[in-house]
């Protein structure tokens, strides 16, 4: 991700706390049990030390941005969090986008290569067709897979009246898997699994890819190298904390769908809003994950706050990314746009 990085020293903060340097800890980031414990840091493993046991690291913002709402295809209205001018790429992630989508407009016929596509819905229905015979109508909390590797076409087009909203991804597919034969998969909502963030059973977490505690979703993420990938869609209540363990190496997007978020930390985070967390990279002794803490605030006609998060460990390979081609050296782009006006990217199934 270009333009950022995380460069934390250890600092005092004489309030009973000590904390990470580069976080900043508002006057009610910390539990009331917390502040009345000595705390020390193990400088070894990086841990807070409370009393006799250990607290994880939370996840800190690298950065952050609003989606701003802008035209993509024929007509369709996006929100993007990466493909922008400020954040080209998140390896492994490419683009992510909130679309909204009105008939008669939507996706016609395009290629793609070297890359998945991931479509999960939220209201509506799109319609799916590619040139390698796979077809399907997704309805809301429903979602599919395109593995487009060595190229096919596709389009995807909202279903019936009403307007289709979701969120569409790319992934980079690693070098290995670049010349794969294009598949896809899809899976309906009655089949998405769904979990509770906690014992209160109030919180609801559904899994669209990888896993979640010990629940697994059902799209297959293998020809990306299954790299603790998962993406999450999180509908919080207020008071029922989402909390989840990420694994250090891995790079995080959390995207706010509805309503306002706080963190572990007291940072919050609004409507359309893009929060970028990044891998850990260096030190002696790794951290082995860092938390992610989320609840909701209480926001006037919501009754809950909704948010995607995306996780990936970054494939840290070259990508040249040139509209819907992902490739891994420069000179393939044009050899690859040549193959598609050649026609061998198929023809769509009808």
């Amino acid at each position: 991700m270009r333009g950022t990085g995380l460069h934390c020293g250890m600092s005092v903060a004489v309030v009973a706390i000590l904390v990470l340097a580069c976080v900043t800890v508002h006057e009610n980031a910390a539990t009331e049990f917390e502040k009345d414990l000595l705390v020390e840091v193990d400088d070894a493993s990086g841990y807070l030390i409370f009393g006799e046991g250990r607290a994880p690291l939370f996840l800190v913002p690298a950065q952050r941005a609003t989606a701003n709402e802008q035209r993509e295809g024929d007509g369709a209205r996006v929100r993007r969090c990466v493909g922008t001018q400020t954040v080209r790429a998140m390896d492994p992630l490419l683009l992510f986008d909130h679309y909204h989508v009105s008939p008669p407009h939507g996706f016609p016929p395009h290629p793609h290569r070297g890359q998945s596509l991931l479509s999960y819905q939220i209201r509506g229905s799109f319609k799916h067709r590619d040139s390698y015979g796979g077809h399907a109508e997704i309805f809301a909390h429903g979602a599919q897979k395109i593995v487009a590797g060595k190229g096919l076409i596709h389009s995807e087009m909202p279903g019936a009246s009403e307007p289709a909203v979701g969120f569409q991804i790319w992934v980079n597919l690693p070098m290995t898997s670049k010349d794969v034969e294009p598949y896809y998969q899809v899976v309906d909502a009655a089949d998405l699994v769904t979990t509770f963030a906690s014992s209160a059973h109030h919180t609801l977490v559904r899994v669209v890819v990888g896993k979640f505690n010990e629940h697994t979703g059902r799209l297959s993420f293998e020809p990306e190298g299954n790299r603790h990938t998962s993406l999450l869609h999180v509908d919080v209540v207020p008071g029922d904390a989402f909390v989840w363990d990420i694994p250090a190496q891995c790079n995080a997007l959390l995207y706010v769908y509805r309503g306002t978020l706080v963190d572990a930390l007291g940072n919050t985070f609004s409507e359309h809003e893009c929060i970028y967390f990044e891998a850990q990279t260096s030190g002696s002794e790794p951290q082995q994950t860092r938390r992610l803490s989320l609840d909701a605030l209480e926001v006037p006609g919501h009754l809950n706050s909704s948010f995607v998060l995306f996780v990936s460990e970054p494939l840290r390979e070259p990508v040249f990314h040139y509209g819907p081609f992902a490739a891994s050296y420069r000179h393939e782009i044009n050899a690859w746009i040549g193959a598609y006006q050649r026609g061998e990217y198929g023809v769509l199934a009808k």
